[in-house]
């Protein structure tokens, strides 16, 4: 008859850790981008000169996100890119007019 090995484990057990969800991470990084993320991008782009530095200076003062023409669902089913306009609030200077 086989007697029965009695095994003891020393290892320690470590608890599983929790899942991300992954997509939620990715939304809210799109999310936080439209909604900061282009505004301090054109707003490190401040000002902008023209080849000289002495005539013209353009500046981005606000920008915002239209709604899309079309939905992301439309899109796959057409084969297109799924687009929104970006609107922007500029000033142009003259620089010599000062």
């Amino acid at each position: 008859m086989i007697k029965p090995i009695n095994r003891e484990n020393w290892g320690k057990i470590t608890p599983k850790l929790e899942q991300s969800d992954l997509t939620k991470i990715q939304i809210d990084s799109y999310k936080q981008f439209l909604e900061e993320g282009i505004s301090e991008s054109l707003t490190e782009l401040n000002p902008i000169k023209d080849f000289t530095g002495k005539v013209f200076e353009f500046e981005f003062l606000s920008s915002r996100v239209g709604l899309p023409k079309i939905t992301p669902k439309v899109a796959i089913e057409k084969g297109v890119t799924f687009e929104a306009p970006l609107w922007a609030t500029v000033k142009l200077t003259n620089l010599h007019s000062k």
